[in-house]
């Protein structure tokens, strides 16, 4: 590690560019870091008062490399994370269910992105992409489900957050087919590595299978 760092503050009234040791002596880091002048929080050091650091480049506060923004939580939210974080699974195969709630179709698993590393914010951003041919008078859904790798935690699919296609009752029997997306967001993950999964159902009035082909899921992690 470093024992100098570069620091661009405007707690000095002036907004001068000082070399220092850190706003801490202790963890001295080799990088830049720019200071909320008016932040909650403040700090002095060496006839200094620094507000609370905002964003981070270079050697990171993690130990890390690289530019990252401090959150609200006081948490680190690198760039990396958005430029090198989104990933993508298809699946071409055409597969069916005549099943009410979420499960895998009749060609397996997936689309599916195992080992997805979810931050300190705990969210992400995933689209389902499809083409569905629902029930005459029924709904077509593809879903996701997130489940963290060591099993310790899970969301299931959900109606709301789901891509549907459809609609009509037993009388009204609506057939809509086509492919589309839909992006929804998830919030509420613990920091460490997710598997997201596709999963379907239909909603049916006379028990017939839905089609599923060319599905694609796509997962922001942040």
């Amino acid at each position: 590690m470093s024992n100098v760092s570069v620091e661009i503050s405007g707690d000095g009234g002036d907004g001068s560019v000082r070399i220092t040791g850190g706003e801490n002596a202790l963890v001295p880091r080799a990088g830049m870091r720019v200071h909320d002048p008016n932040g909650a929080g403040s700090v002095a050091h060496e006839g200094h008062v620094y507000g609370p650091t905002k964003v981070e480049i270079g050697e990171l506060s993690d130990g890390d490399y690289g530019i990252a923004v401090v959150n609200e939580a006081g948490k680190l939210v690198k760039l990396e994370d958005f430029i090198f974080g989104p990933q993508k699974a298809k699946k071409t195969t055409v597969g069916q269910t005549s099943s009410t709630s979420y499960t895998n179709l009749s060609d397996g698993v997936g689309p599916a992105i195992s080992s997805v590393k979810i931050g300190e914010l705990g969210r992400a951003i995933v689209t389902l992409t499809a083409y569905m041919e629902p029930p005459p008078g029924g709904m077509a859904l593809m879903g996701v489900e997130v489940k963290r790798t060591d099993g310790s935690f899970a969301i299931a699919p959900d109606d709301f957050d789901s891509l549907s296609i459809g609609g009509g009752d037993a009388t009204q029997l609506i057939a809509v087919n086509g492919r589309s997306s839909v992006t929804v967001f998830i919030e509420g993950l613990f920091p460490g590595t997710y598997n997201f999964t596709a999963k379907y159902r239909v909603e049916v009035w006379n028990g017939q299978s839905a089609v599923f082909a060319n599905r694609v899921i796509t997962v922001q992690p942040y």
